[in-house]
């Protein structure tokens, strides 16, 4: 295909504004790019009005169509026409493409799915291949040439939306995964340098070191004397949780708190026993009320305040 048409503007670089992988543009063929352009801007409105009435129609963009106002949904709309305008004449990429990323935030933090999103781009595909059949009519070059711009285009925005909706889905994922950690294993101020730890659960290795670092943080900085672990929610102990729970409760001490473990069944008295775990170092009660008792003759013994 022949690329005698140069850019309106500048030749755009590879770009570089997004920590994610994005396609790089400047490898586009620009005169496919401004035919497709050319086509689609004549018949802008057109094309407008058939996509939005499709949206209207979609089971997962239709209600939030309708819920917004319809002046904002012109403004939405007429810039997303411009930035379009200015990366494919103009080689202004990168506010285009920011734009895309913004949506692929949008669309993943809205809980939208990816074929929901999918389906609005190819539809927009099938609305503007019959302008292009239109409007080079007369050219068969310049048809072809168009619509090697229209999908060339359209994947450039659905790996750029792409990309990014997946990296946003991962970190709504992460934040959600460490809300419920955080949620599962508190740590609780009882008052003046005593903290309350309480347990419920499955421990594995990664939730493990998520409580042992929460609650270094908080004896750090409440300069807490005194930590209750509470494993009365734990159900089993293997050697696994047992040194789990050895460990958190020797970093604790390392911190300068006396650590009091409350709610060791029989079972986990049991268990640890048999599994020959060394407690001789643990100072345990029964329940947590306990715990508190031994907290409050611990903090008279040693002159701090409770």
């Amino acid at each position: 295909m022949s690329n005698d048409k140069q850019w309106s503007g500048s030749t755009p670089a590879p770009y570089t504004g997004s920590a994610i992988e994005l396609p790089d543009p400047s490898r586009l063929d620009a005169r496919s790019l401004e035919l497709f352009w050319e086509a689609y801007d004549a018949h802008y409105d057109e094309v407008r009005e058939q996509l939005l009435a499709f949206v209207s129609k979609d089971p997962i963009f239709g209600p939030i169509v309708a819920r917004m106002d319809p002046q904002l949904q012109l403004d939405r709309d007429r810039q997303s026409r411009q930035l379009m305008r200015d990366a494919i004449v103009d080689g202004q990429w990168k506010p285009y493409l920011d734009d895309l990323v913004q949506q692929g935030r949008t669309y993943a933090q809205q809980g939208i799915s990816f074929s929901g999103w999918f389906q609005v781009v190819s539809a927009f595909r099938g609305f503007v291949r019959p302008v292009l059949f239109q409007y080079f009519d007369d050219s068969r070059e310049q048809l072809l040439a168009g619509l090697t711009g229209l999908h060339d285009l359209l994947d450039l925005a659905m790996s750029t939306i792409g990309e990014t909706y997946l990296a946003e889905k991962e970190t709504v994922i992460r934040n959600q995964q460490q809300s419920l950690l955080e949620l599962s294993s508190p740590v609780l101020q009882i008052r003046d340098r005593l903290l309350l730890l309480p347990i419920i659960g499955v421990i594995d290795t990664v939730r493990a070191r998520e409580i042992t670092e929460s609650l270094l943080a908080k004896i750090g900085e409440l300069r807490a004397r005194t930590v209750i672990i509470d494993i009365t929610g734990v159900a089993a102990v293997d050697s696994q949780v047992a040194g789990h729970l050895l460990q958190t409760i020797e970093a604790a001490r390392l911190m300068g708190a006396h650590v009091i473990v409350s709610g060791v069944s029989p079972a986990v008295a049991q268990s640890l026993v048999v599994l020959g775990v060394d407690v001789s170092r643990l100072r345990t009660v029964v329940d947590l009320q306990t715990a508190i008792d031994d907290a409050d003759v611990f903090a008279s013994s040693t002159g701090t305040p409770s």
